[in-house]
C-alpha cells in the first residue's frame, strides 16, 4: 500500500479526482484499488471512495481508472492511496490529480 495524507484545509469543499492507468497479470484473491478518505477529528471516514467492483483483477490490459472524493468543509485531513491485495502482478502508471491544484510537495 502507498498513501499520502495532507491537511483538508488545502482543498476545503473540493471534489478531488484521482486518475491512473492500471494493468494486471494473474491477480487472484484480490485486486488493485485507488482510494481516498476525508476525516475529521469528530468523525473518522467522513467520506470514502474507491474503485469498488471496478477494481481490476485477473488479467487486464492497461485501463484508465478514476475516483472522485468529496472533501467536506469540516474535514481535517485527506488521505489518498493505492492498495494491491492478493497474488500476481500489477502495474500502475500516470497517477494524477485531475482538476484541483495542490502544492507540489503533496
Amino acid at each position: 500500500m502507498a498513501r499520502q495524507t495532507f491537511p483538508a484545509a488545502l482543498v476545503p469543499g473540493a471534489v478531488l479526482k484521482i486518475s491512473g492507468y492500471i494493468t494486471t497479470d494473474r491477480v487472484s484473491e484480490g485486486s488493485v484499488n485507488l482510494w481516498g478518505r476525508a476525516d475529521s477529528q469528530r468523525r473518522p471516514d467522513l467520506a470514502y471512495q474507491d474503485l469498488g467492483t471496478r477494481a481490476p483483477h485477473g488479467d487486464t490490459s492497461w485501463q484508465r481508472f478514476e475516483i472522485a472524493l468529496p472533501v467536506a468543509a469540516n474535514a481535517d485531513t485527506v488521505t489518498l492511496g493505492i492498495t494491491f491485495k492478493g497474488a500476481g502482478t500489477a502495474r500502475i502508471d500516470d497517477l494524477n490529480r485531475v482538476g484541483t491544484q495542490l502544492p507540489r510537495s503533496i
